[in-house]
């Protein structure tokens, strides 16, 4: 059997070890068992082994290893040697500076590495320039739409991934991009018609099904979500981010145990799947196991101590338990790792917040709303913590904001609906709650304003 080989390392191998372990024992200069054997090491993630044998193919031809270079540097960067990986990428050009898969590489480094877009820009452009294999340059041209895409530059990628199709019509993954293009900005129909094109062109193709999937999973269609990821895994039984995904989908549907069914399955293929740790924290969150779920966020944590959104988890959850200092703790140490971030100020004053010290809420919630001034859930905070102190009228205008932005939030109108009822707006509260209870919110707050008659009182009783 033959496999395609990935993240441009071009063409096939036979997927037996043994038959080039047998063929170097005939002949342990064999080059060419050097080489396949050195890819199959490589993607069975035995990266030291397959470092030893690329390094051995640069000691037979020192003058003609450029491929070899690109390799070890492939193995030495998924070892997290990414300097290294650069040096030897370095050689490469130096000994071929015509091969354009040096530029393939170095622009995945920089893009995914070093999020250093201009210069993966820069070789990815080299890439184009020196691949002879038209459908490589198609492909380079869909990488270099997406770098464009992540600077913010709509028209020059949309003239990549054009110009990528007019090459290679026939390209799957093209249409892949397109659909992930329009799947960004949130233009989910025609994501959708991009994905369904890939798909007729390569009905094997697993990034068009897992991308078409999280589309569904956006408009919170999550079975169509699930059966899109089970397609992608069909196709490749260890796709660890279709089984992520997957995941997603069954911890939305409330579906915890098939959850984290999925998730293990991840970290059983790959145990350094950080995301994968932090949701099944999620789902065992909401099966009221605090203790476990605590476990696997910090274990996100311990793979990549800079993961900000397992931070951000694990203080909700000290929430839950009522450890509010360490949740403070938590968020703190988002805050300190990215303070551009909306999300980790209000989940720190939140903290705060449910800790009884609301100026301090209120001043980080104050800085999530001057990150992000259509943020409702940071007026909502902001909201909290002004009732808490007994300032109603200002709880009532940040609720107001916190529904202008979220204007289908029930939480927001049954609270709101409290503020007012603080201050005496006894018809605007009746309106409130009675909008909270329409939204599917807890209809609490409304059923006791009938019981309390307030409705009659005040004419409404066509709400009742």
């Amino acid at each position: 059997m033959e496999i395609e080989l990935p993240r441009y390392l071009n063409g096939k191998v036979k997927n037996d070890t043994s038959y080039y372990e047998s063929k170097l024992k005939e002949d342990p200069d064999d080059a060419n068992a050097l080489h396949k054997i050195g890819i199959l090491y490589y993607l069975e993630k035995k990266y030291d082994e397959a470092i030893k044998v690329f390094k051995k193919e640069i000691e037979l031809d020192p003058f003609g290893c450029d491929v070899a270079y690109i390799n070890l540097a492939n193995a030495v960067d998924d070892k997290g040697d990414t300097d290294k990986a650069l040096e030897y990428l370095d050689k490469a050009q130096r000994i071929n500076p015509r091969n354009g898969d040096i530029y393939s590489n170095r622009a995945w480094i920089f893009k995914n590495r070093r999020g250093q877009i201009d210069e993966a820009i820069e070789n990815c452009t080299l890439s184009i320039k020196y691949s002879l294999n038209p459908i490589k340059v198609a492909l380079e041209y869909g990488r270099r739409g997406d770098l464009w895409k992540k600077k913010g530059d709509d028209e020059k990628a949309i003239a990549d991934y054009t110009k990528a199709m007019e090459i290679d019509p026939q390209s799957a993954s093209v249409y892949n991009d397109l659909g992930y293009f329009y799947y960004e900005k949130e233009d989910y129909e025609q994501a959708v018609a991009y994905y369904d094109k890939g798909i007729e062109i390569d009905s094997h193709y697993k990034y068009t099904y897992k991308n078409r999937g999280k589309v569904y999973y956006a408009k919170k269609e999550y079975d169509r979500a699930i059966a899109e990821q089970t397609k992608a895994i069909e196709i490749d039984p260890k796709y660890t981010e279709a089984y992520n995904n997957r995941g997603n989908s069954y911890y939305a549907k409330e579906e915890y145990d098939r959850a984290i069914q999925d998730y293990d399955t991840v970290i059983e293929i790959d145990p350094q799947y950080k995301d994968a740790y932090n949701n099944r924290g999620l789902a065992l969150r909401e099966k009221g196991a605090y203790d476990k779920a605590i476990a696997y966020h910090t274990k996100a944590i311990e793979i990549d101590p800079k993961y900000t959104y397992a931070y951000r988890c694990l203080a909700t959850t000290f929430e839950e338990i009522g450890s509010f200092d360490k949740a403070i703790e938590a968020a703190s140490k988002a805050v300190e790792i990215d303070p551009k971030d909306s999300s980790f100020y209000n989940s720190l004053g939140y903290a705060q917040y449910l800790k009884g010290d609301y100026d301090l809420a209120i001043e980080n919630c104050n800085r999530a709303v001057e990150l992000s001034p259509t943020y409702a859930n940071a007026y909502e905070s902001l909201a909290s913590a002004w009732y808490a102190k007994g300032e109603y009228e200002k709880s009532v205008g940040y609720y107001t904001n916190a529904i202008k932005y979220d204007p289908t939030n029930a939480l927001f109108y049954n609270n709101r609906g409290r503020a007012y009822e603080k201050v005496g707006k006894l018809f605007e509260a009746c309106m409130d709650w009675k909008k909270g209870a329409e939204l599917g919110g807890d209809s609490y707050y409304y059923e006791r304003a009938v019981s309390k008659g307030y409705y009659k009182q005040l004419n409404l009783v066509n709400l009742i």
